[in-house]
């Protein structure tokens, strides 16, 4: 794998591409690659939510495709984060 140009920004899209996040970084970035960082963008929460949790801990940045979604992803999280303290 070798970025053109010099190019340092990989960018990946939902949930089918988030494999790629933690394959880069666990198996790719010592190979001259380590000052690449990595930016996932979310579509849609409904499928794949396993995956994109796991590309967002490996994510230098993370974005979404609308401020909707964005703040749907907020309030989720609030809402977890509530329950988590309920529950403990």
């Amino acid at each position: 794998m070798a970025l053109v140009n010099g190019q340092d920004i990989i960018h990946c899209h939902d949930w089918s591409s988030a494999p790629v996040a933690w394959i880069f970084k666990d198996n790719y970035a010592h190979y001259g690659l380590s000052k690449a960082r990595l930016v996932f963008t979310i579509h849609n929460l409904e499928f794949g939510a396993h995956f994109i949790g796991k590309a967002m801990q490996y994510a230098d940045k993370a974005t979404t495709v609308s401020a909707t979604l964005n703040l749907s992803i907020s309030l989720t999280f609030t809402q977890y984060l509530i329950i988590l303290v309920i529950i403990n």
